[in-house]
């Protein structure tokens, strides 16, 4: 452990020191470098485990990425060349470019496999960390002109991300279809509201956070195996029961109030058709949430609690999860 420490503190700094420069950048190519450097910080850290699995998902992300850059300075390019009467077409391929790497429908091809062949670890930073300079960046194409299409994209992840993780049967892909589905509703009321957008993102962090440290703390990598949660005492139990139906939208939780904040915002701009298509997929989302809480808790193979044990991560788990529920009162600002 000692010897890979210098090696992950180092890749662990420049991987947030991309994030940062993209963010922080107003020039393309920037911004560009920055995302590379996160790349080429985050490729080490899926290695150092030497799993041949792990190896194998380096190789997709890496490729992954790759076209997503080269699209990227691709439309960054052509803006500089194509008349403003055709500024949409390097639009487009940024837009693309920028779901490539957020792994969001219909370029989500490479996502699913690659979360199913990492660490907990590594899958937690590819879900929450990972996600923030693609998709900040493309809130920032959210305007009015640009309504059809980031409705029309944002439409095709929240589908994609209900029916990809119907017949799942492994948890590291349902929560990456469960990753694609919440980026569409984050695309899809990013035009009306960016704000709300950014808190959707910060809402998802934090309560996919917690829900991936438990499913660490117990291996649980089948549905079936999450009833390993049950024996790591009342207080994880409880709580991970609370966090995945905060994540599914189940009312009176704070992903549900999420979620109808966003429904309001739609309606109000006359979204009604959108609105009722987006409600059913997140019903079906909702349903393999529910699978989850019915195999951890419901299942023949429950662990009595009498010989539980409370791991060290019970209290940061349980500040995550009550910091979650402290955003609540944000969502007035919206």
């Amino acid at each position: 452990m000692m010897s890979t420490f210098p090696h992950l503190f180092l890749f662990s700094s420049t991987m947030v020191l991309g994030t940062m420069i993209s963010l922080s950048s107003s020039n393309w190519v920037m911004i560009w470098l920055g995302m590379e450097l996160n790349l080429m910080s985050f490729l080490p850290l899926m290695t150092l485990s030497k799993q041949n699995q792990e190896s194998e998902a380096a190789i997709k992300y890496f490729l992954a990425q790759c076209w997503g850059g080269s699209f990227f300075l691709l439309g960054m390019t052509l803006s500089y060349f194509f008349p403003s009467q055709l500024k949409i077409i390097p639009v487009l391929i940024i837009l693309v470019s920028l779901m490539m790497k957020a792994g969001m429908a219909p370029c989500h091809f490479w996502f699913p496999s690659v979360m199913n062949s990492m660490s907990w670890t590594l899958c937690l930073l590819l879900s929450t960390w990972q996600k923030i300079t693609p998709l900040l960046l493309l809130f920032t194409f959210a305007n009015s002109s640009a309504l059809p299409m980031m409705t029309l994209l944002g439409a095709t992840s929240i589908i994609a991300g209900s029916l990809g993780g119907i017949m799942q049967t492994q948890v590291r892909p349902l929560l990456a279809y469960s990753s694609i589905s919440h980026m569409g509703w984050m695309t899809v009321i990013s035009p009306f509201s960016m704000s709300m957008a950014i808190l959707y993102l910060t809402t998802y962090i934090i309560m996919t956070t917690p829900i991936m440290i438990l499913l660490a703390q117990s291996n649980a990598l089948s549905t079936k195996s999450t009833t390993l949660i049950s024996s790591m005492g009342q207080t994880n139990s409880l709580w991970f029961f609370l966090m995945i139906l905060s994540l599914g939208g189940m009312p009176p939780t704070t992903g549900f109030m999420i979620k109808l904040i966003a429904v309001e915002t739609l309606v109000n701009n006359s979204m009604i058709l959108p609105t009722i298509v987006f409600l059913v997929a997140a019903t079906v989302n909702l349903s393999f949430y529910l699978n989850l809480v019915f195999y951890t808790y419901i299942s023949s193979t429950f662990v009595s609690l009498k010989h539980a044990y409370e791991p060290k991560t019970a209290i940061p788990i349980s500040m995550f999860a009550i910091s979650m529920f402290w955003l609540i009162p944000l969502t007035s600002l919206i």
